[in-house]
């Protein structure tokens, strides 16, 4: 009877063994065996994966650029292997990736095909062509870039403004170059090598770019791109003075404005106004300039090379001594909704020139135009009020209400009782 017990004992605890491993363990009394499965292998499975994997790539290669060396599918390992039916590509193969390299400098289109071969463990093989084109070296001019279609194969050139590096702790390797005739910017964008680690590029060296132009939520990018150094000299960068674009601009989405991505400019004669720094990670140092207000952003994972917590610190500190403050503001232009805001390159994005003198009644405006109080709630509350101003502490605030039997207003705060009607405070 216990022998019984024993032998269906192993069974039942066995079953998950025959479900989910290749290793099966058959014991006896006094004995154990194993065996292993043998595994199963898909080779049209295997292909139709790397077919998917690849679909969507631009056909125009005018940059190196990778591929798999190895794929996984349902747990089974399969081998990839490319050729070129060119002498004029070269093949690196690693254990995970491939290398293609390609002639960015090609004197004319080059059509090439590159097929990969999917070899299984057990000698199966599967093979799929990609019909490529290394396309004609040509420089741009930023009209020309800007005037290019989407997928387009793209090089140009400029100064460096800015570097985010992945080692530096940033979410993406990206690059902002200015063109050589400060017309416009280019935003290159999630590179493959780290601009700063792995390229050595720093903000004021000239480069050139060699990639595709993609065009996302109206913002003009550079894509799959292979940078090279043209001058390693850094050189002082001047800021593009746009005082006179931004002040004529309708709002911060005109062209005018938007087509200044990636270049370092300034805004001269600006209001420092209010701060968003509920977030810990991304922050807004706000300033005005007629009816057109934006920010400097801070942002922990895309903060420009040499732009550190240190300095993000000493930037936050100053704006906030000096709100009412006339300045001049200076920082790499990106974009937002398609709006215009600044990234700084250095602590000092914030010029400070002098603090704007006001009348009382332009002190209480000042003072009055920042608070923001709940319009509607839903259950009983209570909230802090400002009785007096921040900056101006000659400003008294007083708050009443026209239903005391809603709401009270006692040393600062609102107490808020909802019955089914309105209050006006």
């Amino acid at each position: 009877m216990k022998r019984i017990i024993a032998l269906l004992l192993v069974a039942v605890l066995c079953l998950p063994i025959f479900a989910s491993c290749n290793l099966i363990k058959i014991e006896k009394p006094g004995e154990t065996t194993e065996t292993t499965e043998e595994i199963t292998y898909d080779i049209e499975s295997a292909k139709a994966y790397l077919k998917n994997l690849y679909k969507d790539r631009a056909t125009t290669t005018p940059a190196d650029f990778e591929v798999v060396s190895k794929i996984l599918i349902g747990g089974v390992t399969y081998d990839v292997t490319w050729t070129v039916d060119t002498d004029a590509i070269t093949v690196e193969a690693g254990d995970a990736i491939t290398v293609i390299n390609v002639n960015e400098k090609s004197e004319a289109d080059l059509a090439y095909k590159l097929t990969a071969t999917i070899t299984a463990g057990n000698g199966d093989t599967a093979t799929l062509v990609y019909e490529y084109t290394v396309p004609e070296y040509k420089l741009l001019t930023w009209d020309q870039y800007m005037a290019a279609e989407k997928g387009t194969a793209v090089v140009v050139e400029g100064i460096v403004t800015a570097v985010l590096s992945k080692d530096a702790g940033n979410k993406y390797n990206q690059l902002y170059v200015q063109d050589a005739s400060n017309v416009g910017g280019y935003y290159v964008y999630s590179m493959t090598a780290d601009p700063a680690k792995d390229l050595g590029i720093k903000a004021g060296m000239t480069v050139s770019v060699t990639g595709v132009k993609d065009i996302y939520s109206g913002t003009h990018e550079v894509k799959d791109a292979t940078v090279a150094i043209i001058d390693s000299e850094v050189k002082a960068l001047t800021a593009v003075d746009i005082t006179d674009i931004y002040t004529k601009a309708e709002k911060l989405t005109d062209k005018t404005l938007v087509d200044k991505l990636g270049m370092l400019v300034t805004i001269k004669g600006v209001e420092i106004t209010g701060q968003d720094t509920a977030t810990e990670t991304s922050q807004y140092y706000k300033f005005i300039l007629g009816d057109k207000e934006t920010y400097i952003r801070l942002y922990a994972t895309s903060c420009f090379v040499g732009v550190g917590a240190e300095q993000q610190a000493a930037i936050a500190a100053a704006h906030g001594e000096k709100r009412g403050w006339l300045a001049n503001v200076t920082g790499v232009v990106e974009l937002f909704n398609g709006a215009i805001y600044l990234n700084p390159v250095s602590t000092d994005c914030f010029e400070y020139l002098n603090e704007i003198q006001r009348s009382d009644e332009d002190k209480v405006n000042f003072e009055l135009d920042p608070v923001e109080i709940p319009t509607s709630m839903s259950s009983d509350t209570v909230l802090e009020l400002p009785v007096a101003g921040t900056k101006y502490t000659d400003v008294a605030i007083v708050w009443t209400v026209d239903n005391a039997n809603m709401a009270v207003v006692e040393g600062g705060k609102i107490t808020i009782t909802v019955p089914n009607e309105t209050v006006t405070l």
